[in-house]
């Protein structure tokens, strides 16, 4: 889905077959400061979400330019968090250099570590990984 000029969110479930659904969110493109769009992405969000009922969430930002604005924190927690089940999904984070510097930055600075782990990592594999592991060990 297109959001303005400089953003495409696009929501894939991959189902993971002993592990329930991951539901992935691409990112692609430019953060636009004070994100113009940003509530109908986490509208978008809730409606993807709500619609694959996913055990996890993978979030790639391998394609989008990210350097400043808190207002990512808002796409980053509307999948994590499950209000259904007042539960929190496992997430993973794709991201590259500044983009990635920036997103560890906005965690941080948020101590959002303290209630969410939300690890980030350079490649896919190493994200789907971690989110298996978290998947497995919870349904233990």
């Amino acid at each position: 889905m297109k959001f303005g000029k400089d953003l495409e969110l696009k929501a894939t479930p991959r189902k993971e077959v002993s592990q329930g659904v991951i539901l992935e969110f691409a990112f692609h493109g430019i953060h636009d400061h004070m994100w113009p769009h940003g509530k109908e992405i986490v509208a978008y969000l809730k409606k993807e979400v709500n619609k694959h009922k996913p055990d996890a969430i993978l979030l790639d930002f391998s394609h989008y330019q990210y350097t400043f604005g808190n207002e990512l924190m808002g796409a980053i927690l509307t999948p994590v968090i499950n209000s259904e089940e007042e539960s929190i999904r496992p997430c993973a984070v794709i991201a590259e250099g500044l983009t990635k510097n920036s997103i560890q930055s906005l965690i941080d600075e948020s101590m959002i570590q303290k209630v969410f782990h939300i690890a980030i990592h350079t490649n896919k594999e190493e994200a789907l990984e971690q989110i298996k592991k978290e998947l497995s060990t919870a349904k233990i």
